[in-house]
């Protein structure tokens, strides 16, 4: 619980310091960033813990395999989400504000499952590990 702890404070203060300095300037563009950075340097903390309990996680060419698969998956699933939002937004009733708010809610959920699906096809389809790592957590015992 340690680790966690230690990781999730280093994001806090990496996103509260580097919005402190510049909300001024940057505005609502720059607390973004920096929710960005502090998440960045949760990653690396976990990483480097990580690195040192289990070893190198995996090669170079491994990782690069890995990055690949994860951007042309994310670029499927963002290309879908934005097809899915397109062709679906425009068919929501614009009159009643319980209808608008059903008829919206109904297609946002299936904006993400559709794209949530995209980017899982594309990963199994890459016969990337981490699927199938989900896949054997996901099966009851």
């Amino acid at each position: 619980p340690r680790v966690p702890l230690i990781a999730s404070v280093t994001g806090v203060s990496v996103n509260l310091g580097f919005n402190a300095l510049t909300y001024r300037t940057l505005g609502a563009p720059g607390l973004a960033l920096g929710t960005s950075l502090g998440a960045f340097a949760n990653v690396i903390v976990l990483r480097l813990c990580m690195r040192s309990a289990l070893g190198p996680l995996e090669d170079a060419a491994g990782r690069a395999r890995g990055l690949a698969v994860v951007v042309v998956a994310a670029a499927a699933m963002g290309a879908t989400a934005v097809m899915c939002w397109r062709w679906c937004a425009p068919q929501v009733p614009t009159e009643g504000v319980l209808a608008r708010i059903f008829a919206l809610s109904g297609t946002l959920g299936a904006t993400l499952a559709l794209s949530g699906g995209i980017y899982f096809a594309v990963m199994a389809l890459a016969r990337d590990p981490r699927i199938a790592a989900f896949r054997r957590r996901r099966r009851p015992s």
